[in-house]
C-alpha cells in the first residue's frame, strides 16, 4: 500500500513533507540538531529510478544502488526524517535517457543533474521548507 501511495498519491512530494513535519517536529522539539545525511539502498537490475553503480554507503564501495539525501532533526536522543531527495546520477539526467521510467518524476528534480555536494547543498532549501508549517 506505500508503494501505491507514493506512486499514485494526488499529494506533491513537498506537500507530503510537509504533513510530515507538522507531526513529527513538535515531538522531537526541543531540536538540538538539524543534520543532512546521505542514504543508500542496495539495488538488483536497472528498473528503479535513480539506480546505478554508485558509491553506497550501507556497503562501503560502490555498488548498484539509490542514493537519497535527507534532512533529519534531533532533539539528542531521537531523529526523525523531515525532508528528503532522490540523488540521480548524470546519465538520469542527460537529455533522451532511455530510463524505465521516462515520462514520470524523477525524485522532484527539475534542475537536471546535481553532483552530490549540490544536492546536499539543498539541505538549506530543506531548512526553509520545515520553517513553513502550512
Amino acid at each position: 500500500m506505500l508503494q501505491q501511495f507514493i506512486a499514485d498519491s494526488p499529494w506533491t512530494e513537498r506537500r507530503v513533507w510537509q504533513a510530515i513535519r507538522r507531526e513529527v517536529i513538535p515531538l522531537v522539539e526541543p531540536l538540538q540538531a538539524w543534520v543532512v545525511d546521505e542514504t543508500g539502498w542496495l539495488k538488483q537490475g536497472n528498473d528503479s529510478v535513480g539506480i546505478g553503480h554508485q558509491y553506497c554507503g550501507a556497503v562501503g564501495k560502490q555498488a548498484n544502488c539509490q542514493v537519497a539525501v535527507e534532512l533529519v532533526v534531533s532533539d539528542g536522543e531521537v531523529t526523525a526524517p523531515v525532508g528528503g531527495r532522490l540523488y540521480l546520477p548524470e546519465k538520469w539526467a542527460l537529455p533522451g535517457h532511455k530510463g524505465p521510467h521516462l515520462g514520470r518524476s524523477l525524485g522532484g528534480s527539475d534542475t537536471g543533474f546535481l553532483t552530490g555536494l549540490e544536492v546536499s547543498d539543498s539541505g538549506q532549501q530543506f531548512a526553509g521548507w520545515a520553517a513553513v508549517q502550512s
